[in-house]
């Protein structure tokens, strides 16, 4: 009797290592690219030796060393200030703004955005630096 060879069926199997290979590389692009980001503004904050911990800021009054100022990444003139953050800190639990200035940003425009946040209703002012330990 004669060996007929039967025929072998095709493999259902899915081949997994290309699919692996390209979430690797997704996962490789996107940790790359994302440390790459630049931030919007390139401040320079006053440092500090001494440091507390605060909760995630709710509104962010930032100012550069120009003196431009931006409400929550917004920009806005320093006199529309104090009527764009009434609303925001009413309707805040809190009622405190953050302030992050430039260190070299002019000693008046820190001044005016703390009138701004008083006259808004805010009840306090935090102010963003970088953390620097003392030499001793």
């Amino acid at each position: 009797m004669d060996h007929i060879p039967r025929q072998r069926r095709p493999s259902l199997a899915i081949e997994l290592s290309p699919l692996i290979d390209c979430v690797f590389l997704l996962l490789i692009f996107f940790m790359l690219s994302s440390t790459m980001l630049a931030p919007a503004i390139d401040l320079d904050l006053p440092d500090a030796a001494i440091a507390s911990e605060v909760q995630s800021p709710e509104m962010v009054v930032t100012v550069d060393r120009q003196g431009q100022v931006l409400l929550n990444g917004r920009k806005l003139d320093l006199e529309e200030l104090s009527e764009r953050l009434a609303p925001l800190v009413s309707g805040s639990r809190r009622k405190v703004v953050t302030y992050r200035g430039d260190a070299r940003s002019d000693h008046a425009t820190f001044v005016r955005v703390l009138e701004a946040a008083r006259s808004a209703g805010a009840k306090h002012v935090d102010v963003a630096h970088d953390y620097v330990e003392e030499s001793r």
